[in-house]
């Protein structure tokens, strides 16, 4: 069965037998997220900062990991100099020999300032990842929008994980509607600590999910499930 483990924010790692995925690798000047686990084989770019960029490629060639992004940010990445990295369109699917993943909507633009000047790398996206027959899908840093209708209408997922912070993203009643749509089997809350705001209790997420069809799972960093 695979594993999923919270890393912190909104950061997971996702594992079977030998494949080891880190979906929002942001780790440095974090101090919400633990460490980098070991023994990456890939790195799940959904959004993206200028310094992000550059812990990007610095862990993927410490990993020796390839890294799944869109292609507005690959485009970038490969300008900076990074090296295997794939791009997939929003709404479109890769397969591997570990699985497949699919992007979806999530809702806003990525957007920084580097040294070189301004950078708009179109929308952040959440995705579906498949692997070991069962599929997870992570809402990213999303808004509530009608799209996630469609994945509870054409996708059987194993397990939803939904922001709950209010922050460039849903709060806390839009992430439990969000669920209403995508109906997993299991639901995840994430990012109930955004930076330089107040925290959100992910208990609000338990107690709203009481009576759903969906199971309500909390995870505190470094904590783990199988599903």
């Amino acid at each position: 069965m695979p594993h999923l483990t919270y890393l912190g924010g909104t950061t997971f790692l996702v594992e079977h037998h030998d494949t080891r995925i880190v979906i929002d690798p942001s780790f440095r000047g974090n101090p919400a997220r633990l460490p980098c686990p070991d023994r990456i084989n890939w790195f799940v770019t959904p959004h993206l900062t200028s310094a992000g960029a550059d812990e990007l490629r610095e862990l993927a060639r410490g990993h020796g990991a390839g890294v799944i992004t869109t292609h507005a940010i690959a485009a970038y990445l490969r300008y900076r100099g990074s090296q295997g990295v794939d791009a997939i369109g929003r709404g479109a699917e890769r397969v591997y020999p570990w699985g497949r993943i699919s992007f979806t909507h999530a809702g806003y633009g990525v957007a920084f300032k580097d040294d070189e000047g301004f950078r708009t790398l179109g929308d952040s996206v959440g995705c579906i990842i498949e692997m070991g027959g069962a599929a997870l899908f992570y809402a990213g840093l999303a808004s509530l929008h009608l799209d996630l209708t469609l994945l509870g209408e054409f996708r059987n997922l194993e397990v939803g994980i939904f922001p709950i912070g209010g922050v460039d993203c849903m709060n806390v009643m839009e992430a439990l509607r969000a669920v209403e749509f995508v109906r997993p089997r299991r639901a995840v809350p994430m990012y109930f600590q955004p930076p330089g705001q107040p925290p959100v209790d992910p208990q609000l997420f338990l107690t709203g999910m009481v009576g759903s069809k969906s199971t309500a799972k909390l995870l505190a960093p470094g904590e783990s499930m199988e599903y």
